[in-house]
Protein backbone atom coordinates (compact mmCIF):
# COMPACT_ATOMS: atom_id res chain seq x y z
CA UNK A 1 0.00 0.00 0.00
CA UNK A 2 2.99 2.18 0.70
CA UNK A 3 3.57 3.27 -3.25
CA UNK A 4 5.78 6.38 -3.49
CA UNK A 5 3.82 8.91 -5.07
CA UNK A 6 4.84 9.41 -8.63
CA UNK A 7 6.12 12.80 -10.25
CA UNK A 8 3.90 15.31 -12.68
CA UNK A 9 7.49 14.60 -14.92
CA UNK A 10 6.50 10.58 -14.89
CA UNK A 11 3.02 11.08 -15.40
CA UNK A 12 3.36 13.60 -18.31
CA UNK A 13 7.13 13.24 -19.95
CA UNK A 14 6.94 15.49 -22.80
CA UNK A 15 5.87 18.05 -20.35
CA UNK A 16 8.58 20.25 -18.96
CA UNK A 17 8.61 19.63 -14.78
CA UNK A 18 8.30 23.74 -14.71
CA UNK A 19 4.71 23.86 -16.31
CA UNK A 20 2.54 22.42 -13.39
CA UNK A 21 -0.52 24.87 -13.42
CA UNK A 22 -1.13 24.35 -17.45
CA UNK A 23 -2.24 21.11 -18.11
CA UNK A 24 -5.06 20.88 -20.85
CA UNK A 25 -8.11 18.46 -20.13
CA UNK A 26 -6.49 15.67 -22.20
CA UNK A 27 -3.32 15.42 -20.02
CA UNK A 28 -5.59 15.64 -16.67
CA UNK A 29 -8.05 13.03 -17.66
CA UNK A 30 -4.93 10.76 -18.66
CA UNK A 31 -3.80 11.42 -15.28
CA UNK A 32 -6.93 11.01 -13.30
CA UNK A 33 -8.32 8.02 -15.67
CA UNK A 34 -11.44 10.06 -16.50
CA UNK A 35 -13.05 10.98 -18.93
CA UNK A 36 -12.64 14.87 -20.49
CA UNK A 37 -16.47 14.95 -20.58
CA UNK A 38 -16.80 13.84 -17.08
CA UNK A 39 -14.05 16.23 -16.05
CA UNK A 40 -16.35 18.84 -17.88
CA UNK A 41 -19.49 17.81 -15.95
CA UNK A 42 -17.94 17.41 -12.77
CA UNK A 43 -16.74 21.13 -13.00
CA UNK A 44 -20.21 22.11 -14.73
CA UNK A 45 -21.89 20.71 -11.14
CA UNK A 46 -19.33 22.41 -8.94
CA UNK A 47 -17.10 19.20 -7.37
CA UNK A 48 -14.53 20.66 -9.58
CA UNK A 49 -13.56 24.31 -9.41
CA UNK A 50 -13.74 26.28 -12.87
CA UNK A 51 -10.47 25.69 -14.72
CA UNK A 52 -8.65 28.91 -15.58
CA UNK A 53 -8.15 29.62 -19.43
CA UNK A 54 -5.36 29.81 -21.46
CA UNK A 55 -5.17 32.83 -24.70
CA UNK A 56 -6.61 30.21 -26.29
CA UNK A 57 -9.33 29.68 -24.46
CA UNK A 58 -8.88 26.06 -23.60
CA UNK A 59 -8.68 24.95 -19.65
CA UNK A 60 -6.08 24.68 -18.06
CA UNK A 61 -5.99 22.31 -14.82
CA UNK A 62 -3.08 22.37 -11.90
CA UNK A 63 -1.81 19.29 -9.87
CA UNK A 64 -4.28 20.20 -7.56
CA UNK A 65 -6.68 19.88 -9.94
CA UNK A 66 -5.85 16.39 -10.83
CA UNK A 67 -5.29 15.45 -6.87
CA UNK A 68 -9.09 16.42 -6.24
CA UNK A 69 -10.32 14.26 -9.63
CA UNK A 70 -8.04 11.14 -8.43
CA UNK A 71 -9.85 11.31 -4.92
CA UNK A 72 -13.37 12.23 -6.56
CA UNK A 73 -12.92 8.94 -8.76
CA UNK A 74 -11.58 6.68 -6.02
CA UNK A 75 -14.63 7.93 -3.91
CA UNK A 76 -17.15 7.19 -6.75
CA UNK A 77 -15.13 3.73 -6.96
CA UNK A 78 -16.35 2.56 -3.14
CA UNK A 79 -19.74 3.61 -4.12
CA UNK A 80 -20.43 7.09 -2.64
CA UNK A 81 -22.91 9.08 -4.35
CA UNK A 82 -22.17 12.45 -5.95
CA UNK A 83 -24.12 14.27 -2.97
CA UNK A 84 -21.85 12.62 -0.43
CA UNK A 85 -18.80 12.76 -2.69
CA UNK A 86 -19.28 16.13 -2.60
CA UNK A 87 -19.27 16.60 1.15
CA UNK A 88 -16.21 15.01 1.32
CA UNK A 89 -14.36 17.00 -1.35
CA UNK A 90 -15.87 20.33 0.57
CA UNK A 91 -12.31 20.53 1.99
CA UNK A 92 -10.34 18.32 0.22
CA UNK A 93 -7.31 21.04 -0.32
CA UNK A 94 -7.03 21.66 3.29
CA UNK A 95 -8.28 18.30 4.79
CA UNK A 96 -5.74 15.55 5.98
CA UNK A 97 -6.90 11.60 4.66
CA UNK A 98 -7.54 11.50 8.53
CA UNK A 99 -10.64 13.31 8.40
CA UNK A 100 -11.53 12.01 5.24
CA UNK A 101 -11.25 8.73 6.49
CA UNK A 102 -13.71 9.31 9.08
CA UNK A 103 -16.25 10.76 6.94
CA UNK A 104 -15.84 8.13 4.62
CA UNK A 105 -17.34 5.51 6.30
CA UNK A 106 -20.53 7.65 7.10
CA UNK A 107 -20.93 8.61 3.85
CA UNK A 108 -20.12 5.02 1.96
CA UNK A 109 -22.88 4.01 4.98
CA UNK A 110 -25.34 6.83 3.84
CA UNK A 111 -24.96 5.36 -0.58
CA UNK A 112 -25.75 1.86 1.26
CA UNK A 113 -29.07 2.39 2.99
CA UNK A 114 -30.24 4.55 0.54
CA UNK A 115 -29.19 1.48 -2.29
CA UNK A 116 -32.47 -0.88 -0.83
CA UNK A 117 -33.17 -4.12 -2.73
Amino acid sequence: MMRAQRTLQELSPSRPQADTEGLTIGEVARMAALSAKTIRYYEAIGLLPRAARGANRYRRYGLADVNRLILLRRIRLLGVPLDAARSLLAGASEARCVEVRTELPRASGRAAAGAGP
